[in-house]
């Protein structure tokens, strides 16, 4: 055989090769994001947060304070609740709440995965919105009060004796609902380009 076709040969089995460690990497990788994250995105378009941040008020503008039966907000209060996804514990939110109608607050959490380890960090503000309505399969409940809130995330992620961690930042969005007993129960969506999501629900005791 020529040197050159042996030459030729040689170079198509490299590329095949390399074509089909691509394609496993790729495989494995899309394995370990939805262990770690899930496939999961809010199914009803009306349900995904960013369709809804028409309802976080601007800077400059007033919000609709509270009547009954929604609960009253006349001074500011703090909630903490613990954060989890799949029965795992995802760290704390904190939600803090003005007697204006304005919320911020702040997520934080370090879980091992594996031989990976991760530390999450968010901060967000947002408000309340009297104008939507909590229903479900008993009907309308007029006595939660619905809220939401947009801001960034921040990922670290190592394997085991790496010194320098990845780094992935992001969008947050809280959404939830704050009872007549001042318990708020929801949801903490983030994403980073709106084509997937990954949910955390939380609820105060």
């Amino acid at each position: 055989m020529p040197d050159d076709r042996r030459a030729i040969m040689k170079k198509g089995s490299i590329l095949i090769a390399l074509l089909i460690s691509m394609a496993i990497l790729l495989i494995l990788y899309a394995m370990d994001f939805r262990a770690i994250f899930g496939n999961r995105t809010p199914a009803a378009p009306e349900e995904v947060p960013w369709r809804q941040e028409d309802r976080i008020a601007s800077p400059d503008e007033s919000i609709k304070l509270p009547s009954p039966p929604n609960p009253a907000i006349d001074e500011d209060f703090t909630i903490l609740a613990p954060v989890i996804r799949d029965n795992a514990d995802r760290g704390d939110i904190t939600l803090n709440f003005k007697y204006f109608g304005a919320i911020d607050g702040t997520w934080s959490c370090q879980y091992q995965h594996e031989s990976r380890h991760y530390a999450f960090s968010a901060v967000f503000n947002g408000n309340i919105d009297v104008t939507k309505k909590f229903i479900d399969e008993s009907g309308t409940d007029k006595s939660k009060l619905f809220f939401i809130a947009k801001g960034k995330y921040t990922k670290k992620f190592a394997a085991e004796h790496t010194v320098n961690p990845s780094l992935e930042t992001g969008t947050i969005y809280v959404t939830g609902w704050l009872n007549k007993d001042y318990q708020a129960e929801g949801a903490i969506t983030i994403t980073t380009d709106q084509t997937w999501s990954a949910v955390y629900d939380f609820y105060s005791q």
